[in-house]
């Protein structure tokens, strides 16, 4: 049973991006230790409402999945596989590795998520999603993000820092530029842009080494023939399973 305390809050960050360089910071820091800039101090916006008693390091997290059920006002499954169009979490002994809120209404991402330190896989389809926080930058583990059917507008610096990321899917958004730290992600595979507001590309994007597939239909690119110019096999095989060759 959750009991609630008026001291410890549920949301305690323990890192926070550097505004300047968008290295992950100790959260009681001062100046950033990559670049010396100075940080933004960290507010405490947590509730007696939303406390939780002193949760240990290696404390289990599914008491975070808890706090989502009161937020959503729905029962989320443990379930052995994360499916798209499902709701549900994996689990690990203590670690939640898995965790999909389809189709909940969510107008942001849950301040709950960016405590699950060990999550790789976060499906949050078809919901209200308007903002992608700096925070994202948090989820270092994560492999798969799945941002599909939101109403998102714009990227934050902060996702080149996801770097085990493999799987993005931005689709059906509202985004009308990628940052150029996108091209940092030396592990993606699979980059779903369509369906958006995008009027170009970052100029590396297509050099990232892991890249298979690059969905990019249903947009207002006007710079994809000088991305096209580029032109050895790793390039060609990008453009071929993607729908790059439209433009050619």
């Amino acid at each position: 049973m959750i009991k609630f305390d008026d001291k410890i809050p549920i949301h305690s960050i323990v890192r926070k991006p550097c505004p300047h360089c968008y290295h992950l910071c100790p959260s009681k820091a001062k100046n950033c230790p990559k670049c010396g800039e100075p940080l933004v101090p960290l507010e405490n916006t947590a509730s007696k409402e939303k406390n939780v008693e002193l949760i240990e390091e290696r404390s289990n997290e599914k008491v975070y999945i808890k706090l989502l059920e009161q937020k959503i006002g729905r029962r989320i499954p443990q379930v052995k596989n994360i499916k798209r169009g499902s709701l549900g979490f994996v689990m690990d002994g203590k670690s939640i590795l898995g965790l999909s809120l389809y189709n909940c209404r969510l107008e942001s991402i849950p301040q709950e998520i960016f405590n699950l330190e060990a999550i790789k896989t976060l499906y949050l389809r078809r919901n209200c999603i308007k903002i992608l926080p700096s925070m994202i930058g948090f989820l270092n583990n994560i492999e798969e993000l799945i941002l599909s059917i939101n109403e998102i507008e714009t990227v934050p610096q902060s996702i080149g820092l996801l770097n085990e990321l493999k799987v993005l899917m931005l689709d059906s958004n509202k985004i009308r530029s990628l940052p150029e730290t996108i091209c940092s992600l030396k592990k993606l595979e699979k980059l779903h842009l369509a369906n958006n507001q995008l009027r170009e590309l970052p100029t590396n994007l297509i050099d990232l080494p892991s890249l298979e597939t690059l969905d990019v239909r249903g947009n207002l690119l006007l710079k994809i023939p000088t991305l096209l110019k580029k032109s050895n096999k790793h390039h060609k095989k990008v453009i071929k399973q993607s729908s790059l060759d439209e433009y050619l």
